[in-house]
């Protein structure tokens, strides 16, 4: 069997300003749709966290979202191992 790749970007999504006042409604809505919330600035409107790039592009569709920027560096490629490959 084959390693997975999986890619994933790690973003700075930066909340609309009518929607400043629910970050945490935001920030919920960005989990739900497979974003891995690292950290919530509510004095700056910014989300920061990653998310597969396969969801990448939807995500500035979601109601409250300004921008999705991708931070420097690019997705991040993690190889995970067939079931039966030996402990590393």
């Amino acid at each position: 069997m084959a390693a997975a790749h999986i890619s994933t970007a790690h973003v700075s999504i930066t909340v609309a300003d009518d929607h400043l006042d629910d970050l945490d409604g935001v920030a919920q809505a960005l989990r739900e749709r497979g974003v891995h919330v690292d950290e919530v600035f509510g004095a700056l409107g910014i989300i920061v966290g990653s998310v597969p790039e396969t969801r990448r592009a939807a995500l500035t569709q979601l109601p409250g979202i300004a921008a999705v920027d991708v931070q420097p560096g690019g997705p991040t490629r993690f190889t995970v191992p067939p079931p039966d490959a030996p402990v590393q």
